[in-house]
């Protein structure tokens, strides 16, 4: 990734992060910075008037190609309609402005999206009195027309979200930034892929199905490697810790490890009945790295060791 001058919105302004563009690691340090902080402070934190990240993506069916954070309360608004290469959806993080689009206008506030589609008339600009502030997405393919329809329904704007549960699909991706000074591919798109699960599919908007249910089925994936952890779990969805760990327990009645564990006890149960291996071999291959641990935890669960669980 690499930090470069925003032409979407037409910016001239050739003094901004002058420094940063030839101190490639100043600029880490200071998205580091940036991205550690909540949603909620992010506009205290951003003193630039706007940044985009270029991406490297793969394949084309489908890619984010920028993501990018614009005040318009410095930035120079477009005042005329244009048309843009490719897609975008935009997260209003504080202001208000207006879109013109398809002979209609609208009004979006703080807490909505809206989306944009490629190669058509758009006009957007800010609230005068309140200039809009926001974060958004580029993304292009063979597959984005299918998105931009899932998201657009009936309207560009999309509101219904609470704050809270945007905040935590885009915690993930500003997380990433602050331990790496910049963003793997993965990450920006898990976090786009976060918001269209919010916004696409009505039965997705409970914290359930969105969080609890990916997290099981990442469980269920990946339990047999001693690598997987629930800290590993929460950095793959890209949600913070806490907050993961609070719905899961609401949702299950159990916490993250506990289901964890119970899925590689049941699955050495399974194996000792069924197989051959050793203790030892089964304890390897339900994902424990320590063979004494594994069978303190078995007993644990189980009420019986491993051995008195095999079948004669």
């Amino acid at each position: 990734t690499a930090l470069i001058i925003n032409q979407r919105h037409g910016i001239n302004n050739v003094i901004l992060f002058p420094i940063a563009v030839f101190f490639y690691h100043t600029v880490d340090f200071f998205f580091a910075i940036c991205y550690t902080k909540n949603m909620n402070d992010l506009n205290a934190i951003l003193q630039e008037n706007a940044f985009a990240l270029k991406l490297h993506p793969f394949g084309k069916d489908f890619t984010v190609e920028r993501i990018g954070y614009d005040d318009l309360l410095h930035v120079k608004e477009i005042p005329f309609f244009r048309r843009q290469p490719f897609y975008t959806l935009h997260y209003v993080l504080r202001g208000k402005g207006f879109l013109f689009f398809r002979g209609k206008s609208y009004e979006i506030c703080e807490g909505q999206f809206f989306v944009l589609p490629i190669n058509e008339n758009i006009k957007y600009i800010p609230d005068k009195a309140d200039p809009w502030k926001y974060f958004w997405f580029d993304f292009s393919g063979s597959l984005a027309h299918e998105f931009f329809l899932e998201l657009y329904a009936d309207s560009p704007v999309i509101s219904g979200v609470p704050k809270e549960e945007s905040y935590a699909i885009f915690e993930g991706l500003f997380q990433e930034l602050a331990a790496n000074g910049t963003a793997r591919y993965y990450a920006v798109l898990s976090c786009f892929y976060g918001v269209l699960n919010k916004l696409a599919k009505p039965e997705a908007k409970t914290e359930k199905i969105s969080f609890t249910e990916s997290a099981k089925q990442f469980m269920e994936l990946n339990f047999r490697s001693a690598e997987f952890t629930v800290d590993v779990l929460c950095k793959m969805l890209h949600i913070s810790h806490s907050y993961l760990c609070k719905i899961f327990k609401r949702e299950m009645g159990m916490s993250m490890k506990s289901y964890l564990t119970n899925l590689r006890v049941n699955e050495a149960s399974r194996l000792l009945k069924h197989s051959d291996a050793t203790v030892k071999e089964i304890a390897f291959q339900v994902g424990f790295s320590d063979e004494i641990n594994f069978m303190k935890t078995f007993k644990l669960y189980v009420g019986k060791t491993p051995s008195e669980c095999r079948t004669p």
